[in-house]
């Protein structure tokens, strides 16, 4: 997983509030019209042309949770997974992007679903799609927090 250049910005400018856990965080496979790149300006998910057909749907990050223990923070969810559509699957799934649910739909990160670094992207036709952050952890990200900040 990729986080954007833009989001330690919006962390600082406190558009993404962790701490309270009420904001929804989604996860929209993307085709490769426009892939995304971590110095993209600004990203929302509009940037980006979200795959469709069949079953697929935006997902919503389940059981989402901050923590903050000896200055790491840690943000978790659950796993994530498209199920397979062998009849009308996308089968142009280039990237995951993870973006906050608000008003902006500012975007957080990016995965790459490429089976060889950007040519041939996964299908829905021909299996599922999983997401499992940190080896069952369900650790999406984790920083250390300055004890002055």
């Amino acid at each position: 997983m990729i986080l954007f250049n833009d989001f330690a910005e919006q962390v600082g400018e406190k558009i993404h509030n962790f701490p309270s856990g009420g904001e929804t965080y989604k996860a929209a496979i993307i085709d490769n019209a426009k892939v995304a790149v971590k110095t993209d300006a600004d990203p929302v998910i509009g940037d980006y042309t979200e795959v469709s057909g069949g079953t697929y749907a935006t997902k919503t990050h389940a059981n989402q949770d901050y923590t903050l223990a000896a200055e790491i923070a840690s943000f978790v969810v659950d796993v994530i997974v498209w199920a397979q559509d062998a009849a009308n699957g996308p089968i142009d799934c280039y990237q995951v992007i993870i973006y906050l649910d608000g008003v902006a739909k500012n975007c957080v990160a990016f995965i790459d679903l490429t089976e060889d670094g950007g040519t041939t992207p996964l299908s829905l036709k021909a299996a599922p799609i999983s997401l499992s952050f940190g080896s069952g952890t369900r650790v999406v990200f984790r920083a250390k927090i300055p004890a002055n900040a």
